[in-house]
């Protein structure tokens, strides 16, 4: 099992949010709506923290959701923002965080219904560990656009890896196989969290995975629920999370998500006080 990640992190169809969420966090948010597209929504992501950068600022997008199916809007349009960060395809010059990753909080008693906001911010990836031959794998498929399982051949000379999906490929689209934890519509958030917080713990990476909005909130109101667990036990403050779109396995075929079947999984890891860069505004 890979250990735990710490991260660093640097610190118009979307509409502006209320004046007292952007007094708190000190910068105006993204509402999301249940009727936003995460495409245009993920382009004002990218857009905000832009804007932070050439502001001289900690880079950092804050999205504001009420509801279940404008959670699920925000998580999607975070995953399709990530892959535009990493893929370089921002329009802008590339900034030396490799990645975007979230925090959330959620706000339970805003107008009776689950509300949330979420920030969404730059990190700095640590060295991946050497592959060795007959890992289990999942690889970046550029030509597909999601990760698939795959299994560590051999190791060339020039650093590229063969794996039995693919010759010659490129190590940066590598990464272990990791723990999942599937997430049901009828999952218990408590549960979630109990069983986020004791993996994180115990030195494992995480990965949830989630089909349907009812589950991506049920993810989300686990990652919130963890983090708070996580702040009173020890010195974490929060806990990161990376969503993406993957394969679904249905029978002997492996299809990717669509909008009848939406498969988003949570890449988690702790955020530990003493290590990050990033401190809430």
């Amino acid at each position: 099992m890979a250990p735990v990640e710490f991260y660093s992190s640097s610190r118009k169809t979307a509409s502006q949010s209320t004046s007292g969420l952007d007094s708190e966090l000190g910068q105006k948010s993204i509402e999301v709506t249940e009727a936003s597209r995460p495409a245009l929504t993920s382009a004002a992501i990218l857009d905000q923290l832009w804007s932070s950068i050439n502001e001289g600022e900690s880079p950092r997008s804050i999205l504001h959701a009420r509801g279940m199916q404008a959670i699920n809007q925000a998580v999607k349009a975070i995953a399709v923002a990530r892959g535009r960060w990493r893929e370089g395809r921002t329009d802008k010059t590339s900034s030396n965080s490799a990645d975007l990753a979230a925090f959330v909080r959620m706000h339970p008693r805003e107008e009776l219904t689950w509300a949330c906001t979420l920030e969404v911010v730059p990190i700095d990836i640590q060295p991946k560990p050497s592959l060795q031959v007959g890992e289990i794998i999942e690889y970046n498929s550029s030509t597909h656009g999601v990760w698939i399982p795959g299994e560590v051949m051999s190791i060339n000379e020039d650093g590229t890896v063969d794996l039995n999906i693919r010759e010659a490929a490129n190590p940066d689209r590598i990464r272990l196989l990791m723990e999942e934890i599937r997430v049901a519509r009828t999952s218990e958030p408590d549960l979630v969290a109990k069983t986020i917080v004791n993996k994180l713990q115990n030195g494992h990476a995480v990965r949830l995975a989630a089909i349907g909005a009812s589950s991506v909130h049920a993810s989300i109101l686990g990652i919130a629920l963890g983090s708070l667990y996580l702040q009173d036990q020890s010195n974490v403050a929060e806990i990161l999370f990376r969503p993406e779109f993957s394969t679904v396995e249905l029978g002997s075929s492996v299809r990717r998500s669509n909008s009848k079947l939406v498969t988003l999984r949570f890449l988690l890891s702790p955020k530990n006080t003493d290590k990050a860069l990033h401190t809430r505004g």
